[in-house]
């Protein structure tokens, strides 16, 4: 035992002070009484004054000195001499490969490697790295990131975490972190199923490879586009392995399973029953020793596809789903916009692809095109004639009225190049007409000129209002030879491009592991999504990336938004790695040893918490003996 403040032992010095008081006595003046009828037939026990009397201990005089030599030792801080242990940093090779052979996969092999390894050294501390694409410091216990012995582990902690479920493994970036962590001579150990690189010193780390060699065919490739009314698939199937293989490829599609907008039905979410699936006859692949081949096919527009090969190896490379890529048209509202103009607008609207005209009094809007003005506030420029039931995050596109003080600009135009909107025109030769009752000054900081004719604003975003986004366009159609030029369908193609993008949804809807997947929620929706796995499982993600590192193979939805505003969207995961399918180069082997532990002060156990705590709880026995009737000094 060692003692951190051995100066505060003087306090000690207080105990003499204690006896001292209990030989003191108050001394007692004598009264007369009529009578001693009423009084206690003992003497009294009196409280510490000036005069000397004989020695009476009590209880509460052995409860105080104990309190007195306890802060006492409190107030120095012991400390208890432990034999010290070094930590142990294991690092886990999480890439797909690891599941190869079922339950002799590399997984398994090096869990039960592992167990017997820790059930030697039941009390040291070990630190668990997880390897995938990024290394992750897992916790024990959710919020305590201190190394805890594997004892005191729940049984299935580890394979809650270790699931081997990401498209590769950085195994030396692991090793840098443990030995930032640990030092240099840290002791380090590495589970996985190959061969360790050259740049590992293998005299600092054990390297435990539980991987064997063997012959796996896999679905490494896979896509589908929209062309001629069907969706044209294409799948490659690579065979790794030394010999010539014969494999059969199963296509089938069903029902589409895309999206769910406010309103709809949608198709069924992950983990519920999938539709009826109409199967494509079997093709016969005869693949020769490391030959890849491509097959192709057409399948319904939209249509869920599932693509299997044979069980073998690798079970997760053998089945491939995609999901339909069909992008809803952009639903655009022409309100109060009559004549020559409507017919301009009509016309760019309905040759583009993207566009889908609609009611003015219908529910579910994207785009709404009206003639007014917006209110130019630093708010995002919301107006009080804005209609308030068009779907979530509706964009607003103002025409400015038309005005006698209109006048035509040949230029010079400024034209922001970093804006969507402005992609690919060139408005050399252009007129454009427009008031110019508004300048560039005018503007609140929020808003941004894409467009202007020297300091007059012809094209304006707004920003953000309450829901989507304001947009003002301020021409003059019979002043203008913009409508005539090839800017005017660029022009438009960008609005509803920009417009569909903004909309709630995910992209991409097909993926791999290792893919990130990016959702937006409107403005009025939850902040928080919730994922459901094909297992059933769920979890809360925020606005922004879902990161597929991790995810089961299959479909997957996300929910968010309440009642009206609800969404719900499927996208697929897939495994598509042909470096974790290539299972030839797996090995079995166990590399490297440890350094001898360094001369490591003993670990120090802090006793004075532990006195305290008794110091507190003698403390509430003293006020329980000291009250009236119960003792006295």
């Amino acid at each position: 035992m060692i003692w951190q403040w051995p100066w505060a032992l003087l306090c000690g010095l207080s105990i003499p002070l204690l006896v001292i008081l209990y030989w003191l006595r108050r001394r007692l003046r004598h009264r007369r009484v009529p009578s001693l009828l009423l009084w206690a037939q003992q003497r009294p026990r009196m409280s510490a004054g000036r005069r000397w009397q004989r020695w009476h201990s009590s209880r509460l005089f052995w409860l105080e000195l104990a309190l007195l030599m306890l802060l006492t030792l409190a107030a120095a801080g012991p400390r208890w001499l432990g034999e010290a242990q070094e930590p142990l940093y294991i690092i886990l090779d999480d890439s797909l490969s690891m599941q190869a052979g079922g339950t002799d996969s590399p997984r398994n092999l090096a869990a039960a490697a592992l167990m017997e390894l820790l059930e030697d050294e039941p009390r040291r501390p070990v630190h668990w790295l997880l390897a995938g694409r990024r290394v992750r410091l897992l916790s024990a216990r959710d919020g305590d990131p201190d190394p805890n012995p594997a004892v005191d582990l729940p049984e299935d902690w580890l394979e809650q975490r270790w699931r081997c479920l990401a498209p590769t493994a950085d195994l030396v970036k692991g090793i840098a972190q443990a030995v930032e962590l640990g030092g240099p001579t840290a002791h380090i150990l590495v589970l996985t199923d190959h061969s360790p690189p050259d740049s590992v010193d293998t005299s600092q780390v054990r390297w435990w490879a539980m991987g064997v060699p063997r012959s796996n065919v896999a679905l490494v490739g896979a896509g589908r586009r929209t062309d001629g009314g069907v969706d044209h698939l294409l799948l490659e199937v690579s065979n790794f392995s030394s010999q010539p293989v014969s494999t059969r490829l199963q296509v089938a599609w069903g029902a589409p399973v895309t999206a769910r907008r406010p309103g709809d039905d949608g198709g069924p979410l992950a983990g519920q029953q999938q539709p009826a699936m109409t199967a494509a006859p079997p093709v016969q692949l005869q693949l020769a020793a490391g030959e890849s081949r491509r097959q192709r096919w057409q399948v319904p527009i939209g249509s869920l596809v599932e693509a299997k090969l044979p069980d073998d190896a690798l079970a997760a490379d053998n089945r491939v789903v995609l999901l339909g890529e069909v992008q809803p048209a952009v639903k655009v509202a022409l309100e109060l916009v009559e004549g020559a103009r409507r017919d301009l607008l009509a016309k760019a609207l309905v040759s583009n692809d993207l566009a889908e005209l609609v009611s003015p009094s219908s529910p579910e809007v994207d785009l709404r095109i009206q003639v007014g003005r917006a209110e130019i506030t630093g708010s995002g420029g919301d107006s009080a004639d804005s209609a308030g039931a068009d779907s979530a995050g509706a964009w607003h596109l103002w025409l400015a009225p038309s005005t006698d003080d209109a006048q035509p600009y040949t230029g010079p135009f400024i034209v922001d190049p970093h804006h969507p909107l402005s992609d690919g025109l060139s408005l050399d030769g252009v007129i454009w007409g427009a008031a110019p009752d508004l300048r560039v000054a005018d503007l609140s900081p929020s808003e941004q000129p894409v467009i202007s004719a020297g300091d007059v604003p012809l094209l304006i975003d707004h920003g953000r209002g309450s829901g989507g986004r304001q947009l003002s366009l301020r021409w003059q159609g019979e002043m203008s030879n913009l409508q005539a030029t090839p800017n005017w369908p660029v022009l438009w193609w960008n609005i509803l491009a920009a417009c569909a993008a903004d909309r709630p949804g995910l992209e991409p809807i097909n993926g791999r592991l290792g893919m990130p997947f990016h959702w937006r929620s409107a403005a009025s929706a939850t902040p928080l999504a919730t994922l459901r796995s094909p297992g059933g499982l769920r979890r809360e993600v925020a606005p922004g990336m879902v990161e597929s590192d991790g995810l089961e193979l299959g479909v997957h939805t996300l929910e968010w938004g309440e009642q009206r505003q609800a969404f719900a969207v499927n996208f697929a995961v897939n495994a598509l790695n042909s470096e974790e399918s290539d299972l030839r180069q797996a090995a079995s082997a166990r590399l490297g040893t440890w350094r001898p532990q360094r001369l490591a002060a003993p670990v120090q156990h802090r006793l004075w918490p532990y006195l305290l705590l008794l110091v507190l709880l003698l403390s509430s026995l003293h006020l329980v003996w000291s009250r009236p009737g119960t003792a006295a000094l």
